[in-house]
């Protein structure tokens, strides 16, 4: 209004009376005509209102609330409450998922250097550590000497039980753990970590030996500090394939159970975490992506793989120098972030002379560091506060963001809040009432790239993930079968779980859109193709969803959310829909017929065709039918005849990938197609033996009584280009008088290189390579394999010198767990007599070698036939008794030799028990 005023509906207009009294009475356009009378009392108020009668009964619905969960206590759900308050701190708070491999992420106002030191630290002080024990024992002098690990070993196999003994002076306990019986850890740096404490916690731990775990039900601790043997009760028979003595040199630890590591992991934040991965090969690997400035001032980024070093397998090393290298290179990287990204706060927001007014120098001529500096350490107080609250901000800009790498991600906990807002009903695939299996315990790695499998949480989570990503493609395939398949196969459900009854409709070719057109136009219709079922190339087309016609048309899916019998009553979204449903037929009956409301009318004709049929039919497709003769392959490579180096047998096979063939009428054509088989054999006859440069003169003899054969490079105009010495040669060249009449052998060539420098090489180069093993901090491949030729043995020609023998066998392993295998996993039962079973670099097994020297406590037996290669050769005989007094020389002598630590041919030697070795 103009001037301001607004007029209300729902007052009458203002009444004055004397003596300054004011009446207002409501409208009756708002309440209605007041009709009682004074006193009177109505039940209603009418007038502007209608009051109306319901006869309809009231519709019943029938709402299923679900059973009631059942009852839980801390007893129920196998946890103490400190393990609750530790779980829930741990996993019911969002954990972000930055980019783990920048420190950025983690330090940024603060010192990348602390937060660095004071990682380290805690994951030292928490590790869940173990005490190791080795027969090889070095003393304080850098002497070495042999002592038991386990002795007076006894195994009742009615309760199951093993007790023994373990000597002292093998015992390895590099983290301190006390093992005393009036031994503490008070005042030690295991004081916070009560897991240290074996004599009070022993019913935490387990002995591990051969990747196999047996729980301590019994432990009585040493009396003294440096004698005795503390002695252990497990249950379970651990030694059992070591032999039946009961005093056995073994390599064993006594460490934590798989709950209690478990909860040290789970335990970690996540840059700890990620030193401590356990998802990569080999595990405890970091990767690390930092700044550094180049010569002219440039800042780029690089990135640098580093692996916690452990150097008895289990227990991380922080007093090695391997150790020392790897924190070298961690702090380096740290305090090159200091310098150039992070320690914001002490380097640039806070001035000089407020970081450094507590500062005392140690020498004001010098150029030591300022001492105590409590100010600093003050402000980086704070700077680690705030680069707690920055994380949380970073992480706002990936709140919606979810990828297979992870990184960069929403939390994990809020997967199912994103898929509830993409569409998906969301339910759990936790079914069990165990928090600690839920959420700690890890399953067994089924993948080649990971040390470990998930846990259940961590498996739904990446569920969660994974129908996320895939989620789009799932709403556009709207229900079609590959969506159903690909997520029955998800859920890892058999095949046979669903059956699909589809009803497909098979078209030869497409219509003649001219010839239809003019039918259309015969029945009196539109003649435009756009109205039909039909494109203009005579396709099939689907016509734009109508509200007479459109997709899932009377299909019946609303059947289930509402009507007076729906089991679940919802009022939203394409609702309601009120039948009838034919399954949607009304929908699939348009594309029955092009023509709406057509009669067909049915012409018969005869035609009668001659033709002829060849022999080979599907020529194109490499099938030859019904053909029973002689068949041939000419043999000619681009215009020269190669017939007398190969040599070609064919033979008609069944197809061994058929193809489905139909006739005219859609029907299945009964024969089955035939294939030729080509085999292609090399003719050993045609083998030409370069003859070595200046025979006799150019052919010498290895150290190891092999021949190193001289030969020449030349171009293609024949001029000499250059030489090259090979010890390979071809078994039948070896043989011949030109390369000195020898007797050839297998022989494989093994290469390493240090975890962290292999790391470094191109995946490419990598992914090329067979790795073999990794072991004591290097990985080891197959670098080049070939047939050798070696001197022939003097009493027997026939037969190649020991020396070579020993050469070529000297990188075959010991079948089984590497390096240390169980009687079972190293021998094979040959007529009734065990034999060492070998395995060579290419991972093939072997039992024989030609003359046997390579038999290492054992007995070298003649005329074994070879499971395995099908020779006959020299066979290497042992027993349990023996197996069991010299198991540990004789593996270190096979491992020792794959190493190169040890001589082809030469033993290892075991002393005898406290037998000094030397310093």
């Amino acid at each position: 209004m103009a001037n301001g005023r607004i007029k209300v509906a729902g007052y009458a207009q203002k009444i004055f009376y004397e003596n300054g009294i004011e009446y207002r009475n409501f409208s009756p356009d708002l309440v209605g005509n007041q009709f009682a009378s004074n006193g009177g009392s109505p039940l209603f108020t009418i007038g502007n209102f209608v009051v109306t009668t319901n006869i309809d009964p009231s519709s019943s619905f029938n709402y299923n609330l679900g059973p009631y969960s059942q009852f839980f206590t801390l007893n129920d759900l196998s946890v103490n409450e400190s393990n609750v308050s530790s779980l829930l701190n741990e996993n019911a708070n969002a954990i972000l998922r930055l980019d783990p491999s920048s420190l950025l992420t983690h330090a940024y106002f603060g010192s990348s250097t602390e937060f660095m030191r004071v990682s380290l630290e805690n994951i030292i002080i928490n590790w869940p550590a173990s005490i190791y024990m080795n027969p090889i024992v070095t003393l304080t002098d850098g002497s070495e000497l042999v002592s038991y690990t386990v002795t007076n070993y006894q195994y009742n196999p009615i309760s199951n039980r093993a007790t023994f003994n373990v000597p002292n002076l093998s015992i390895n306990n590099q983290y301190g753990i006390n093992y005393l019986l009036n031994g503490n850890i008070l005042g030690t740096f295991n004081e916070s970590n009560g897991l240290r404490n074996l004599t009070v916690n022993y019913s935490e731990y387990v002995v591990g030996f051969n990747d196999t775990e047996y729980a301590l039900i019994g432990f009585v601790p040493l009396s003294q500090p440096n004698s005795g043997s503390l002695t252990v009760i497990v249950e379970g028979n651990p030694f059992s394939n070591t032999g039946n003595t009961t005093d056995q040199y073994v390599v064993y630890h006594i460490k934590p159970n798989k709950t209690q590591r478990d909860l040290f992991f789970n335990g970690l934040n996540d840059f700890e975490g990620n030193l401590l991965n356990t998802l990569k090969i080999p595990q405890y690997t970091v990767t690390l992506r930092y700044p550094v400035e180049s010569e002219d001032g440039t800042q780029l980024f690089q990135t640098t793989t580093l692996t916690w070093p452990t150097t008895d397998g289990y227990n991380l090393d922080y007093d090695t120098l391997d150790y020392d290298t790897y924190v070298g290179q961690l702090i380096d990287i740290a305090e090159n972030s200091d310098i150039t990204r992070s320690d914001l706060i002490v380097r640039f927001l806070v001035s000089d002379s407020i970081s450094d007014f507590d500062s005392v120098a140690i020498n004001y001529l010098s150029d030591d560091e300022p001492t105590d500096d409590k100010m600093k350490k003050t402000l980086r107080i704070y700077g680690r506060a705030y680069d707690d609250i920055k994380r949380y901000i970073d992480g706002i800009a990936f709140a919606n963001t979810v990828t297979y790498d992870k990184v960069n991600n929403t939390p994990d906990i809020v997967l199912k809040n994103i898929a509830r807002t993409i569409g998906w009903d969301l339910v759990s695939s936790i079914l069990e009432n165990n928090l600690l299996q839920n959420y700690v315990s890890t399953s067994r790695s089924t993948y080649s790239g990971f040390t470990r499998g998930y846990t259940p949480i961590e498996s739904e989570y990446e569920m969660w993930r994974r129908i996320i990503m895939n989620s789009p493609w799932i709403w556009k395939s709207k229900g079609h079968r590959k969506v159903l398949e690909f997520l029955t196969k998800f859920i890892g459900a058999p095949s046979g779980l669903m059956v699909f009854n589809e009803h497909v409709y098979v078209a030869e070719k497409p219509l003649d859109a001219n010839l239809v057109q003019d039918a259309i136009v015969l029945n009196g219709l539109d003649s435009d193709l756009s109205l039909y079922n039909i494109d203009s190339e005579g396709f099939p087309k689907t016509l734009a969803d109508t509200p007479e016609m459109y997709f899932q048309k009377n299909g019946g899916w609303y059947q289930e959310t509402g009507g007076p019998n729906a089991s679940i009553y919802k009022l939203y979204g394409n609702n309601p829909h009120i039948g009838p449903y034919d399954g949607g037929k009304s929908y699939i009956d348009q594309f029955r017929g092009l023509i709406p409301n057509f009669t067909p009318v049915t012409v018969t004709n005869e035609t009668m065709l001659t033709g002829t049929k060849t022999l080979f039919t599907n020529y194109n497709q490499g099938t030859l039918n019904n053909y029973t003769g002689a068949t041939f392959v000419d043999l000619s490579s681009e215009g020269f005849d190669i017939s007398d180096c190969i040599v070609l047998e064919t033979n008609l096979i069944p197809d061994p990938k058929p193809i489905d063939e139909f006739t005219a009428c859609g029907c299945d054509i009964a024969t089955n197609d035939s294939s030729l088989k080509i085999d292609v054999i090399y003719s050993a006859a045609t083998i030409v033996c370069d003859t070595p440069v200046q025979t006799g003169s150019n052919i010498t003899i290895s150290d190891d009584d092999y021949y190193v054969y001289e030969f020449v490079l030349t171009d293609v105009e024949g001029a000499t280009v250059t030489t090259y010495d090979t010890p390979y040669v071809h078994p039948v060249c070896c043989k011949t008088q030109d390369y000195g009449n020898g007797v050839p052998l297998d022989y494989y060539e093994v290469s390493s290189l240090p975890i962290n420098e292999y790391l470094l090489l191109p995946e490419v180069i990598r992914n090329a390579r067979t790795v073999i093993s990794t072991y004591g901090g290097n990985i080891y491949w197959l670098s080049n394999r070939g047939k050798i030729c070696c001197t022939p043995d003097i009493s027997n020609l026939e037969d190649p010198n020991e020396n070579c023998n020993n050469f070529a066998t000297c990188n075959w392993r010991l079948a089984g767990t590497f390096p240390s295998p169980t009687f079972e996993q190293a021998t094979i039962e040959l007529g009734g007599v065990r034999y060492l079973k070998f395995v060579d670099p290419s991972g093939a097994f072997r039992v024989v070698s030609p003359t046997g020297n390579n038999c290492e406590y054992s007995l070298a037996e003649s005329g074994v036939f070879d499971p395995f290669t099908g020779q006959l050769g020299f066979g290497c005989k042992v027993t349990t008794s023996t197996w069991a007094v010299d198991n540990f020389a004789r593996s270190q002598t096979y491992l020792n030799r794959f190493l190169g630590l040890l001589e082809c041919g030469s033993s290892y030697e075991l002393p005898s028990e406290n037998t000094n070795l030397g310093g």
